[in-house]
């Protein structure tokens, strides 16, 4: 039988058709795709990063530091009972162990040596207290709040299409967890051994917000937009009202981390009561009474007035909250040119 090269030229058109419609159709989703390429150091792959990033604020009953996280499980002795930290969740048994007694000094101690997590992931091992102390004191002088975004994180899977430098996909690779973007993006931003990394998300992403509620974005400048909104709301929660920070005052007691910079007053305690009267007392068992109330600065930020007290004179007067934490607050008072600050942390 003689070929049919009719049919065969027709045939051959539309395959060569068909091979250029495909390199069209390439074409234009490599372009989307550098496009929507994660580029190092830009301020998405920043937000990225500190979205990611181990949020140590999150067992700071635990530690006493948003620096870092404490790895679980870890056993802990607390006023004389001993007690295994496996969880987040568990950290609600220590709130029990405190709440048991209103007028004890509660106290909480960790069997060492413990296994820390930084902000960055990185693992260090604490011998003692000792250590823990000197750790919290460096990492409080040198540690930036900026580099930690707490009040969205990322819904896993994630994925990240890798391409080569034609922008064909080499690789999908999946992260199912926080500390596994972290990584990538860190790896991302380092540059150090010349290697470029050309990477795009596969959208849509979701995000949760600490209020529970969950946003599905589909582009990069969406992704950018919902983190910084988020971080920005965040900043705001920062800021008191009276009538939260009262409430606040009121549900533990507050101790002096710092006074001007020192620890002068670090055993000195406060406690603020329902019916305007306050309790300051030392380690030595030494305590009075006086009374407190809420107020606005003229620059309209929350006022703590404290009066009436004899041996503290000094606690005396109208503090300004210059920053306001669940657990910590900055408190400055200026008289005749002097200025006091002091640093209170919440202890349940």
């Amino acid at each position: 039988m003689k070929p049919n090269f009719k049919s065969l030229l027709i045939l051959s058109f539309f395959a060569l058709l068909f091979v250029f419609s495909c390199q069209n159709e390439f074409l234009e989703e490599s372009s989307q795709n550098q496009e929507e390429t994660l580029v190092p150091n830009s301020n998405l792959t920043l937000a990225m990063r500190s979205t990611a990033a181990n949020n140590g604020s999150m067992d700071d009953l635990l530690d006493d530091s948003s620096c870092f996280s404490v790895n679980l499980p870890v056993t802990i002795i607390v006023n004389d009972i001993t007690v295994t930290i496996n969880t987040l969740e568990d950290l609600e048994i220590i709130e029990e162990l405190y709440d048991e007694f209103d007028d004890d000094e509660d106290n909480l101690e960790f069997l060492f040596p413990i296994t820390i997590i930084l902000n960055d992931y990185e693992e260090i091992v604490i011998a003692s207290q000792d250590d823990l102390e000197a750790f919290i004191e460096e990492c409080t002088q040198n540690s930036s709040d900026d580099e930690i975004i707490e009040c969205v994180d990322f819904v896993y899977p994630i994925t990240v299409s890798i391409y080569d430098a034609n922008f064909q996909v080499i690789e999908n690779v999946t992260f199912i967890s926080d500390d596994e973007l972290y990584y990538f993006l860190d790896e991302l931003e380092d540059d150090s051994d010349n290697q470029v990394i050309i990477a795009s998300l596969n959208f849509p992403v979701t995000l949760i917000y600490a209020d529970g509620s969950t946003l599905e974005v589909s582009s990069n400048p969406e992704l950018q937009a919902a983190i910084d909104a988020a971080e920005e709301d965040c900043n705001d929660e920062d800021t008191c009202s009276n009538e939260d920070l009262a409430a606040n005052l009121q549900e533990c007691y507050w101790e002096i981390e710092s006074f001007n910079g020192d620890d002068n007053y670090q055993e000195v305690d406060f406690i603020f009561m329902e019916d305007g009267t306050i309790k300051v007392l030392n380690s030595n068992g030494f305590f009075e009474y006086g009374t407190w109330n809420m107020s606005v600065s003229d620059n309209n930020l929350p006022e703590i007035v404290i009066d009436g007290f004899q041996e503290y004179q000094l606690f005396n007067g109208s503090w300004i909250v210059t920053e306001c934490d669940d657990d910590e607050l900055v408190i400055v008072k200026e008289v005749e040119g002097i200025t006091t600050t002091i640093i209170l942390d919440q202890e349940c």
